[in-house]
């Protein structure tokens, strides 16, 4: 789908702080020399199948009561290397979507059901979804949030993305957006736009291959 054009000259803007800091070495996204491997893989760090993803914060909640719900949880900062810590986790799965954006909408179901599908298998996947913009493009706050995890009763993880750490990730004009991250060294061996339709064999194939 295409955005409302009023958010392409923000997102061009964030694109272009995103690639000045890169260039000084500060940008999350890239390794400026100091890592604990024990804590995260070190860098270099790359946007693009095949590269290690950097320890990005968004801000979000997750279900740690494990009631099914996130919207009884706390707000706070949600790091990548809280995945990569939890050892039962062996893949992450990102979800880029936006309010205005109409397969967005329409995939919800089926990626509520997939998660529940692997949470009752006992697999260690674990969903994080992104909302970015709402209905009128603009950055979502986690009031959009969370008006979005409750229209659709998303039991996974859910975040705001105000530093837009996501960006170098996706194009702001077309969504959804998938990524999958095998957390044993935060490797991304998938990225697709669009309504993924091979989305639970590239997960499938990762756990097959931990």
């Amino acid at each position: 789908m295409t955005s409302p054009r009023a958010f392409r000259s923000l997102a061009l803007s964030s694109l272009l702080a995103l690639a000045a800091c890169g260039a000084s070495g500060n940008h999350p996204g890239m390794d400026g020399g100091a890592c604990d491997p024990a804590k995260y893989p070190c860098g270099p760090y790359g946007y693009s199948v095949g590269s290690t993803v950097g320890d990005l914060t968004l801000t979000g909640r997750r279900d740690l009561n494990a009631n099914g719900s996130v919207l009884d949880d706390p707000i706070a900062p949600i790091k990548l290397s809280d995945y990569y810590a939890d050892k039962k986790t062996e893949v992450l799965f990102i979800s880029l979507a936006t309010v205005w954006c109409g397969p967005c909408v329409n995939e919800q179901p089926s990626l509520v059901q997939l998660y529940k599908d692997y949470q009752t298998a006992g697999k260690g996947v674990a969903f994080l979804e992104a909302v970015l913009q709402d209905s009128a493009g603009k950055p979502a706050d986690m009031t959009v949030v969370d008006s979005w995890a409750g229209t659709y009763s998303i039991p996974f993880d859910m975040a705001a993305d105000p530093a837009n750490a996501l960006a170098p990730y996706y194009n702001p004009s077309s969504f959804p957006v998938q990524l999958v991250i095998k957390t044993s060294n935060m490797s991304l061996v998938y990225q697709h736009t669009s309504v993924s339709t091979d989305l639970k064999s590239v997960i499938d194939g990762v756990l097959a291959n931990p």
